[in-house]
């Protein structure tokens, strides 16, 4: 719980620190919960702490989440997730993005990406 915690805290200083709009712990239903909305980027956080590989009915969440929110990205933040699992986001999670806790730089680079794009649509 305590690794939980730090992620969700360099997620939101990397939000604060960018100056976005977001939104935490966001509750869609009473199934589908997700740990961060960017609205200005149309992406969405979803953090997992478990100590086993999740399962597939949390990457069909997931899924779920990315269509009913409209996200462009869904970053699917996890240690392990299963073979099957792996299998079923492969085939339809296009726009989820899987990211160990090890490596979670990798929002804020995209993120930082992303920005550089938008400011470079409004500049032309």
């Amino acid at each position: 719980m305590v690794e939980n915690l730090i992620i969700e805290d360099f997620i939101k200083e990397w939000l604060e620190h960018f100056d976005l709009i977001f939104n935490q712990d966001i509750k869609i239903n009473s199934e589908l919960s997700l740990s961060y909305h960017i609205p200005s980027l149309n992406i969405g956080v979803l953090i997992i702490d478990w100590k086993r590989p999740i399962s597939i009915q949390i990457v069909n969440k997931a899924i779920q989440i990315l269509r009913e929110l409209k996200l462009t990205t869904l970053y699917l933040i996890s240690k392990e997730i299963s073979d099957p699992a792996q299998k079923n986001l492969m085939k339809y999670g296009e726009g989820i993005i899987p990211i160990h806790p090890n490596g979670i730089s990798e929002i804020a680079v995209d993120i930082s990406i992303k920005l550089k794009f938008l400011e470079s649509q409004i500049i032309m």
